[in-house]
């Protein structure tokens, strides 16, 4: 009896085991994605972080807390060092499908859309596609303009105001104009999960279509990403990955003399890192990266830069630090006007983490550098009412000095900051630091007299400056309320003695304060403001431009009808305020977007 009793215990065990490990469905992967993103009312926040199971404390866990963006991120972004958990795929998660769709006034149609036809163990097949517009008025979004005259013999004058702010931005038409931007991107993304490699593939048409009563741009794009990465975490032993990525589009442009061209840009790059391990603290690491630009067409440039990163890392249960050397080189264009800047060739790449109070209180601080290339891909994504300045045999000397394809180097960027989480319901990240550019990337309002009369468009220009920046993010989560606050101060100081600076840095001071309520998981309720301050620099010589600061109020509401039927609502710029989502172009006007998702 007692053997009988002491084999059913045993039988009970192994299934009680059986089932904890079925219900354990973790794999951590490196996952690095950029099918769509989704409004944050209709996603949940970041969790808190969990109670990690003994089995899983061997792997290592790094989160990029990054609260000052570098422009040149371009469309495909590489991070082999980060891991993320994700539960595996089951056999009801196949063929899932979901839609957000919603239309207003004034105008703005969005539509989110992901199909996974394909899911069957360690083979994904998904297809895609994100749109968002604008179609309505553009507003007056620049005051207290100084003005220049212009006289029939080509000469400037300082007479202020002889120009009105409609013929600045918009030439000969009225102030408040019609216009649009609408940008689409579809694809067909591919994930293979071997034993011991993933490969992505991600296939994509972009379209990209704005106008003003400047110019219109009708931008067609097909855009490939890959990336190999290996299933086993650094610390195993050895270590690689790479990824590619390859945008080739043509643009067919109407300009402010309503002249058409069309222009023709390839821009391609790739990242690999490999590396091994001495002992189980230490490793040496290797990061290899290269980009390239290629333009034809109204302007005929390109360029290539490629680096090399040899570094040596050192990690203990609490701290990690890796120190390295970045080689640089950069190819300059045979234009005379495009791509001339030159590569500083040895940057810096020092990095620090120090883990004060586990899950608690984190330092984080690095010393890098670097060069990158302005593509036309990603010209248009900061700005798609960018202008080229003319260059054609008409132009005048103040009409040639600028272009929009040239070179940047980030000669030191210094960051440190302090993330973590205080109690069981905030998470924060404090960050400052500074950068040195030379030939940085700014925005810039050229005057151009091609025309009857004078006006101001938008572009951009190159100029050395100095960035001092420094923010806080601070997020409080519970069951019913979700508030989100962020500040970010950037000083930005032009190098003493340049005479000829014409560039409009970004605004001082930028905020944002948002909060979310949701009534048993089913109403939702939020409301933000994205608050940004008055921008002032200068175009031309030296000519003063003041570009006024503005509050975005929006707010969100959310009904949760059935597990797979959501309709929403969401107020834009509620205060009516000169709202800029591009340089120079204001929407004009309170927007009402009304949608629905469906989640199959």
């Amino acid at each position: 009896m007692k053997m009988k009793i002491k084999y059913i215990c045993a039988a009970a065990a192994a299934s009680l085991q059986a089932m904890c490990l079925n219900a354990q469905n973790f794999n951590p992967k490196v996952e690095v994605t950029n099918i769509y993103e989704t409004k944050a009312i209709d996603a949940k926040k970041q969790d808190l972080p969990m109670n990690i199971p003994d089995t899983l404390m061997q792997f290592v866990y790094k989160l990029d807390y990054t609260v000052f963006d570098n422009p040149y991120k371009g469309s495909y972004e590489f991070k082999p060092y980060v891991i993320e958990m994700r539960p595996d795929a089951k056999a009801s998660d196949a063929k899932k499908f979901f839609v957000r769709a919603g239309m207003g006034y004034t105008m703005h149609p969005e539509l989110e859309l992901a199909w996974t036809p394909f899911m069957r163990h360690n083979l994904h097949l998904s297809v895609y596609d994100r749109f968002r517009g604008f179609y309505g008025t553009f507003g007056n979004c620049m005051k207290d303009f100084r003005g220049l005259s212009y006289s029939p013999d080509g000469q400037y004058g300082t007479n202020p105001g002889t120009a009105g702010i409609g013929k600045f931005i918009y030439g000969k038409l009225p102030v408040h104009s019609k216009g649009y931007v609408f940008d689409n991107k579809a694809g067909v993304n591919l994930r293979y999960d071997g034993k011991t490699m993933r490969i992505d593939g991600d296939v994509a048409y972009h379209l990209l279509a704005s106008e003003d009563t400047l110019c219109s741009h009708m931008y067609h794009a097909a855009e490939l990403a890959a990336k190999l990465l290996p299933n086993n975490v650094l610390g195993q032993g050895y270590f690689y990955g790479a990824d590619f990525y390859l945008n080739a589009g043509t643009d067919k442009i109407r300009n402010y003399k309503q002249l058409s061209d069309s222009h023709f840009a390839t821009d391609f790059g790739g990242t690999a890192a490999f590396g091994g391990s001495f002992t189980e603290w230490s490793r040496v690491l290797c990061d290899v990266s290269f980009q390239a630009a290629v333009n034809s067409g109204y302007t005929k440039a390109s360029a290539f830069v490629m680096s090399v990163t040899p570094k040596y890392s050192f990690k203990t249960r609490r701290t990690e630090l890796s120190a390295g050397v970045k080689f640089s080189i950069l190819t300059p264009s045979s234009s005379e006007v495009h791509y001339k800047h030159r590569s500083q060739v040895i940057y810096p790449d020092l990095r620090a983490t120090v883990t004060i109070v586990p899950d608690r209180l984190r330092f984080i601080g690095s010393i890098t550098g670097g060069d990158q290339i302005a593509s036309y891909s990603s010209l248009l994504k900061r700005n798609p009412f960018i202008l080229q300045p003319a260059t054609d045999k008409t132009s005048k000397a103040n009409d040639t000095f600028n272009t929009v394809f040239d070179s940047s180097v980030e000669a030191m960027n210094f960051k440190m900051g302090l993330n973590g989480t205080m109690g069981s319901h905030v998470q924060y990240d404090l960050s400052t630091g500074y950068i040195i550019y030379r030939n940085g990337l700014c925005d810039a309002a050229y005057y151009s007299h091609l025309t009857d009369k004078p006006f101001m468009y938008t572009t951009v220009t190159y100029q050395d400056f100095s960035l001092f920046h420094l923010g806080g993010n601070v997020l409080w989560k519970s069951p019913r309320l979700d508030v989100e606050s962020k500040f970010v101060y950037k000083l930005t100081k032009f190098k003493s003695g340049n005479d000829f600076i014409k560039a409009v840095p970004e605004a001082p001071y930028q905020g944002r304060l948002a909060f979310a309520y949701n009534w048993n998981r089913r109403v939702f309720a939020g409301m933000s403001a994205n608050i940004f301050s008055a921008r002032k620099g200068y175009v031309m010589n030296g000519e003063p431009v003041h570009v006024p600061g503005y509050v975005d109020l929006g707010v969100d509401l959310s009904f949760r009808a059935t597990d797979s039927w959501t309709f929403w609502a969401r107020g834009g710029n509620l205060l009516n305020d000169a709202v800029q989502q591009y340089f120079m172009h204001c929407e004009k006007g309170v927007n009402f977007t009304l949608g629905f998702s469906w989640n199959m």
